[in-house]
């Protein structure tokens, strides 16, 4: 069974209503707005942005739906902000991906993790490990790739990282 984002936040209102105390970090969902957030800039030099973009390896143009952002093998990727772990992705091409959703239709996807340190359904603080940065996949450099999303729709980063 996949456990989906809406599936947590059930869990959490109906604890919330059970008056259970559940940690500073989930009392955001219950104030949640689809306002844009703000939210603090990650580490490192930027080596892709948000858009279109020539793919070398594929030999197509294709959209990149975040940021590439160049760091050294093994740093600790911390949480930007506070939210709820909706999904890991730890086996296949698509392993070491974090999601966090922060209510209101808003997410982060962090990828090209090793060594996840967070379970689903767990409630993070901002700058709470998620894992470290594994070894390069496509480039040659090692890179966090992460992506914003509102309503499942990627939003170009530098409109919300101050």
């Amino acid at each position: 069974m996949r456990i989906t984002a809406s599936m947590v936040i059930a869990s959490v209102m109906l604890l919330s209503d059970l008056s259970m105390s559940l940690g500073s970090a989930c009392h955001f969902l219950q104030m949640a707005s689809d306002r844009r957030p703000i939210m603090p800039r990650p580490a490192g030099h930027l080596l892709r942005g948000f858009g279109i973009f020539y793919d070398p390896i594929l030999k197509v143009s294709r959209q990149h739906n975040g940021w590439d952002l160049s760091l050294s093998p093994n740093r600790v990727v911390k949480a930007v902000a506070p939210g709820i772990v909706a999904e890991l992705q730890t086996a296949g091409p698509s392993a070491g991906v974090v999601t966090i959703d922060h209510g209101g239709g808003w997410s982060t996807v962090y990828a090209h993790l090793d060594g996840i340190n967070v379970r689903v359904g767990q409630c993070l603080e901002p700058g709470q490990n998620l894992g470290s940065l594994g070894a390069p996949r496509v480039t040659n450099r090692p890179s966090l790739h992460i992506e914003i999303r509102h309503d499942g729709k990627a939003i170009d980063p530098k409109d919300i990282f101050q």
